[in-house]
């Protein structure tokens, strides 16, 4: 058993179109991508396309693509800045309806058993309501992941929304690809796990150089808003 494993594309089309191309030329059982198909770059319903016709893809909802399914909160949280509003509702007005229905489909998290290893697939933590998110933690270590993740029995998880990749073992194996989409680099990240017939496994990061330009080019010719903050915060150059 062969999976890739990425999350956080956030609407950067080159940086998905590179990955699933070499991922294609490998001998994948399936691909899943852990939230955030959508949102801060300037291709959302690009992403949204491409992944709903690539084969083996299975993807979870992250918190960008529940606002684009179930609407900004009402009131709206004071960490939500009216530029981010405007934001949501450019990416929102992109998006074909019946991609909006494929996106309603996405499970929040996602488990599998492979043989002996019970391995979890979601954005990031679940609220007690589990509509929601856990607050972020800033530099996470086992123990602290330990108790993000602690109604979540698996032998590995694999989570985004934190854009830095990770791997850290505590109750559990916790693996962060890293954002796919947003990166000081022109970089796209993502993890391959290997499962033999005996139920051990390997995990290996990989990283794939892309073309940015037109990521840079079209938000500016699309005149996505709030796109000053989006280069300063997830675009550092």
């Amino acid at each position: 058993m062969r999976i890739a494993v990425l999350s956080d594309a956030h609407g950067n089309l080159p940086a998905l179109e590179t990955v699933l191309h070499r991922i294609q030329e490998e001998d994948i059982d399936s691909i899943y991508h852990l939230g955030d198909m959508i949102g801060i770059g300037p291709f959302p319903a690009e992403c949204l396309d491409l992944w709903s016709r690539t084969p083996r893809s299975i993807s979870l909802m992250g918190n960008h693509d529940s606002f684009l399914v179930d609407g900004l909160p009402d009131p709206l949280p004071k960490t939500i800045s009216p530029g981010e509003v405007d934001h949501h509702r450019w990416v929102f007005s992109t998006i074909n309806p019946s991609l909006k229905r494929v996106v309603r489909t996405w499970p929040l998290s996602l488990v599998k058993q492979i043989g002996d290893l019970r391995v979890m697939f979601l954005h990031y933590a679940l609220n007690k309501m589990r509509r929601g998110y856990l607050p972020y933690i800033e530099d996470p270590d086992p123990s602290s992941l330990d108790k993000l993740f602690e109604d979540v029995e698996a032998d590995i998880i694999f989570y985004g929304h934190d854009h830095r990749e990770s791997d850290i073992t505590g109750r559990a194996r916790y693996l962060n690809p890293g954002s796919l989409g947003c990166h000081s680099e022109a970089i796209a990240r993502y993890i391959i796990l290997e499962i033999d017939e005996d139920s051990e496994y390997r995990v290996t990061r990989c990283m794939v150089p892309y073309d940015d330009y037109s990521v840079f080019e079209e938000l500016e010719t699309r005149k996505v808003p709030d796109r000053e903050t989006i280069l300063r915060c997830f675009f550092p150059r």
